[in-house]
């Protein structure tokens, strides 16, 4: 099982883990970005401090693609190149840490389980 940090909304989702930093995210814990239509998905890695594992889910939410070892870019500004990941179509998308045991498990094909829990930047709050 996965604990997961949901992204519901079109401003959570443009956040993802941009600016969260690895002491508070654990290996343990994934991203998922929610949507509600399956739909061609590009991700990119502004301000991100996590090397990044991306799978990207149908809406079985098994995974159909992943990409592995997506660099850390800390900062907005350009260069070094921020990191992007091209379209893919899927329903859901999932972010892991890179060096997370529970990633590197994860394999084109699987079904995945997850336990929902408010988005970690909510989480920062309480």
């Amino acid at each position: 099982r996965i604990s997961l940090w949901v992204t519901y909304t079109a401003q959570a989702r443009k956040r993802g883990l941009s600016g969260v930093f690895p002491e508070e995210f654990a290996r343990d814990e994934a991203m998922l970005f929610y949507y509600k239509r399956t739909d061609e998905r590009s991700f990119w890695m502004p301000d991100t401090y996590l090397n990044l594992d991306i799978f990207f889910l149908d809406r079985e939410k098994r995974v159909g693609r992943v990409v592995r070892g997506v660099p850390a870019h800390p900062g907005k500004e350009e260069p070094p190149p921020i990191p992007r990941v091209d379209d893919t179509r899927c329903r859901y998308v999932l972010e892991m840490r890179a060096d997370s045991d529970i990633a590197e498990r994860v394999q084109e094909g699987m079904k995945l389980d997850w336990i929902v829990q408010p988005p970690i930047h909510e989480r920062k709050k309480q």
